[in-house]
């Protein structure tokens, strides 16, 4: 079961906290990597071993889990920048603090 958390960062530091919550990914896509390897090595088997479909299909669905982990981080973080975006849109503050940042596309 996923659940939602919440916490604060400095305005300065929204940019850089949406990077590092997409680096905490990395497991989950060299695991995806990993099972997109294997689950071919698998179905196409060896001369000396067939293909075990049961293993195949419990490799797909350990990589379409992977798939939904990071897909579902990216969104979230895709949600953090377009609210962040809005924020820049309304205060004039926070759009010179963001022309500012190092963290900025423009700065």
């Amino acid at each position: 079961m996923r659940v939602k958390i919440a916490y604060s960062v400095d305005e300065e530091n929204v940019l850089a906290e949406a990077a590092n919550l997409i680096g905490l990914l990395t497991p989950d896509v060299k695991k995806i990597l990993d099972l997109f390897n294997e689950v071919q090595t698998e179905l196409r088997g060896a001369e000396e071993s067939p293909a075990n479909l049961h293993k195949a299909v419990s490799l797909i669905g350990n990589f379409r889990t992977a798939l939904l982990n990071v897909d579902t981080r990216l969104d979230e973080c895709t949600q953090i920048i377009m609210e962040w975006n809005a924020y820049l849109a309304k205060t004039p503050e926070a759009a010179e603090l963001a022309s500012e940042s190092p963290e900025s596309p423009n700065g």
